[in-house]
Parts: structure tokens; sequence; C-alpha cells
């Protein structure tokens, strides 16, 4: 059964990603923050504070609803990311800003390092059953799997150690791990200090997110020192996630009208579309060369502007493609489902006559 708070929580964490790549990106807030004057500085890492978690809570709501085996639906998943990145990329040729040379090519077919989402979630789908199997059986804890979490939250941001498996990015084990903590949210209850004030601890956990930051800048004025505060991991932006979760989740939109339901709804089906639309190409660089920077706090407000419109206009676009390009994307579907069913067929077989050749010389 959908959840309308959490159907709204889609759109608003599209919008929140988008507008966060526009500070990461536009501003050089992990590249060069020094730059920046001191207000101006504190006033994108209040804002990140606040935006930062929204990928975390993706990989909660996956948690929350469970993945469930679909290979049109993934392998549907896959053609559009590589449909909107050769779209996008053949109209930067045309306007003349993306050139041609290796680089690009590569990345209109290697999709890991333009949409490491799509690249996470895949592998997170095909390992899916092996994690609701854990889940089925109560193999996980949640205070347990909180504690392990914020243990490598605090490492990751002391140490910064992907021999771990975690990185200041995200990684599998970072989705995993979210994925695991989503389906356990289920058991919170009603009456808990979490789920009643969720929201508050949100907002407070952000604003000490932020002066946390401003402060430890100051002190030590270096751009990795923002990239670690800001790493998916950190213990604060893992609890902020789980409470902006249960703050949709528990939220009471159904006295809206049906036609603003229905539109969340719909929206809310295409959300992805602005990340796959969005980000990874030369439009951020493009939106930094138009609007003005001489002025702060204008360029800021735009830049709000822009970040919702562009998102929305991102999700109409890919409900108006869906809706005419669905039966080719079907008929893709049938081949490439095939073409998986019999290059998975072949590998059991050979990997049964290899174990069988094995077993025969050790007999």
């Amino acid at each position: 059964m959908r959840n309308k708070g959490i159907d709204l929580s889609r759109i608003v964490l599209m919008v929140f990603i988008t507008f966060h790549h526009i500070i990461v990106i536009n501003y050089g807030l992990y590249s060069t923050p020094e730059i920046l004057s001191s207000l101006d500085r504190s006033v994108l890492i209040t804002f990140n504070s606040f935006l930062i978690c929204s990928v975390n809570v993706f990989f909660l709501i996956s948690g929350y609803f469970s993945i469930k085996p679909n290979s049109k639906k993934i392998i549907s998943f896959v053609l559009y990311a590589f449909f909107y990145h050769f779209v996008t990329t053949m109209i930067g040729l045309v306007l003349g800003r993306v050139s041609i040379d290796f680089n690009t090519i590569k990345h209109i077919f290697v999709q890991s390092e333009n949409y490491w989402f799509i690249f996470v979630y895949c592998i997170l789908y095909f390992i899916s059953p092996c994690l609701n199997s854990l889940i089925a059986i109560k193999a996980i804890n949640l205070s347990k799997l909180l504690v392990f979490v914020l243990f490598i939250g605090c490492h990751n941001i002391l140490f910064n150690n992907s021999n771990l498996g975690w990185v200041l990015g995200y990684s599998l084990c970072q989705a995993v791990c979210m994925y695991l903590i989503g389906s356990k949210l289920k058991e919170i209850p009603d009456d808990s200090i979490l789920y009643k004030y969720s929201f508050t601890i949100y907002a407070i956990g952000c604003i000490i997110l932020s002066f946390s930051s401003i402060v430890l800048f100051h002190f030590v004025p270096n751009a990795k020192v923002l990239e670690r505060m800001f790493s998916y991991s950190n213990p604060i932006i893992v609890l902020n996630s789980i409470c902006f979760f249960i703050s949709f989740k528990k939220l009471i939109i159904d006295k809206l009208p049906d036609r603003v339901l229905n539109t969340i709804r719909y929206l809310s089906k295409h959300s992805l579309a602005a990340y796959l639309i969005l980000n990874g190409n030369w439009i951020l660089s493009y939106i930094k060369e138009v609007v003005p920077t001489n002025k702060f706090w204008f360029g800021f407000g735009i830049n709000i502007i822009l970040a919702i419109m562009l998102s929305i206009f991102a999700m109409i676009i890919d409900f108006l493609l869906k809706n005419i390009m669905g039966g080719f994307v079907d008929t893709a579907n049938g081949y490439i489902g095939n073409m998986l069913k019999r290059i998975m067929t072949t590998f059991n077989v050979l990997l049964d006559k290899f174990i069988g050749i094995s077993e025969d010389r050790n007999g």
C-alpha cells in the first residue's frame, strides 16, 4: 500500500539532491570553499546540512518497502538511464557544451561513473533476495546495526579508510546498511521519542551538523574537512536520514484535493528522472555560467528556484516520455530479458560441468 507522505518525500528529496549538486559543483563547497566569504560559506554549509541526508533516505525507502524481484523493472531502470544520458549528451554536443572525445563516448556506455546511484542500486537489486531472507528470519537487530553504522561513520570521518568498504561518497556497504535499517523502521512504535519528535530531532541534527562544520572549518580551513563532515556515513547524517523518513511517513495529507494527491503520486513515480537528466552532465555547469555569482543572495535565490523548477520539469518529461516510449521499452525489455535468461542458463550449465569435472578429478 502506497504511503502518500512517502510519495511526497520522493519529490522533495529529488529537489534536495538537485540543489545539493548545485551547492557542491557550482559553488565548490567541497573543492574550493576557502575562496568563499565566511558568511557565504556558512550559508551554503547550513543549507547543505539539511539536504545531505537525501540519498540515504532513498535507500531507507527501498528497505522499508523491500525490493521485489522484477526483471522488467530493473531492465527499464537501466534502459532509461542510458537513454537520458545519451540524449542529454547529444543535446550538449549540438549546443557546444560537450566535446567529442574518448571520455564522452566512454561515459555514455559506462554508467557507473555518471550514475553511481544506478550502479549501486542495480547491485543492491541482485543481492536483495539474500537481504530480504535475513530480514525475514529476523537476523537483523536494529539497535546493533545502528551502533555498527554509527561506529563506521565515526571511523570514516576520523580516518577516511576505504579498506572497510566505506568511502566519503556513496558505497554499496552504505546502501546495504540503509536498506536493512529501512526494513526495521516498521518496528519503531508510534509512542517512541524518535517517532513522536522525528522532525524536531532532524532539525536539531542539521543545526548541530552545520554549526560543527562551520567551526571545524574555521580552525582547519581545508576542503577535505567539509567533505568528511558531509560523508553519507556521518552518524548525524544517518540519524537525520531516519528522522526525515519518519517525518514524511507519518505526514497526513489525505485532506488535500484529489487532483493534488494524484499529481504527487504521478510525480513521485517519475522522481528519479530529475537525477538522470540533471546529474552527471553539462546542465549544472551551464547554470553556473548563467546565474550571476557576484551577488550571492540573488544568485542563491535563483538557484533555489531553478532546483525546484528543473526537478519538477524533469519529472514531467519522464512522465510524457514513458507514455510515448512504453511500447518500445517493453519490446526491448523482452529481448534483453530473454538474452539475460539465456546467458544465465549457459553460465549455470558451464558451472555445473566445471563442478562435475572438478569432482571427477578429486575423485
